[in-house]
């Protein structure tokens, strides 16, 4: 920018309206800090910091599988539908995961116990998971899978949020508290 002249004053006065326009951009709100990745929270680079806290893991074998989804209900459970997964190792009784999203919004949650490490869902001959899983809202899967309006979640920046794993496989129960 091309300094203004002054009647008089001098090179002292010319640099008045470079600090007259300093002065008035700090006084301009500045956008929402864009996070990058790093060890602890990772995600696609965006503005909002979220924590999951999941509750009721058994174990500290293998690992916790976090997928995000974008508001998008065509999306929701269908392979490469999610915006994007996250696995941490398991700690017993609960597991924190920070990750990053875009922007504020509406999301949904799915997680599940990937015990045996294999990065994938266990399931049994008949169908129904092996291993604990749950999703935001802990959404009821006593019917069997939630409906994407039951797991819809809004998350703003530095928002924490709950999932309880829920285990299918006779004999497993949660850790207690």
């Amino acid at each position: 920018m091309k300094a203004q002249s002054v009647p008089s004053g001098g090179a002292k006065w010319r640099r008045l309206p470079g600090l007259a326009l300093a002065g008035s951009l700090a006084l301009i709100p500045l956008p929402a800090r864009a996070y990058e990745e790093d060890a602890a929270c990772v995600g696609k680079p965006g503005t909002v910091k979220v924590t999951l806290i999941v509750e009721g893991v058994r174990s500290d074998a293998g690992l916790i599988a976090l997928t995000v989804y974008h508001d998008d209900s065509r999306r929701f459970l269908r392979k490469k539908g999610s915006h994007y997964v996250r696995r941490v190792e398991a700690r017993a009784p609960e597991t924190r995961i920070c990750f990053i999203v875009p922007q504020p919004g509406v999301y949904a949650l799915a997680v599940y116990h990937d015990a045996n490490a294999n990065q994938k869902l266990d399931r049994s001959g008949l169908g129904p998971p092996t291993e604990g899983f749950g999703f935001s809202n802990n959404a009821s899967t006593l019917l069997g899978l939630p409906g994407f309006s039951a797991v819809r979640i809004r998350l703003a920046d530095g928002a924490v949020t709950r999932i309880r794993l829920r285990y299918l496989k006779k004999g497993e129960v949660p850790a207690p508290r």
